[in-house]
């Protein structure tokens, strides 16, 4: 690997962390309002 290659492959790597962390934030968002829309199913899990 080249030195230029080698910086282009990190900072895809960086990118894919980074999309990947904001797919977890967005996942995390709708699984809190769909809690916040069903809490007579959260007790009923509990």
């Amino acid at each position: 690997m080249t030195d230029s290659n080698r910086g282009t492959f990190n900072a895809l790597m960086e990118s894919r962390q980074i999309i990947s962390s904001a797919k977890d934030i967005f996942i995390y968002l709708k699984t809190l309002k769909f809690l916040n829309k069903m809490p007579s199913a959260i007790l009923y899990l509990w």
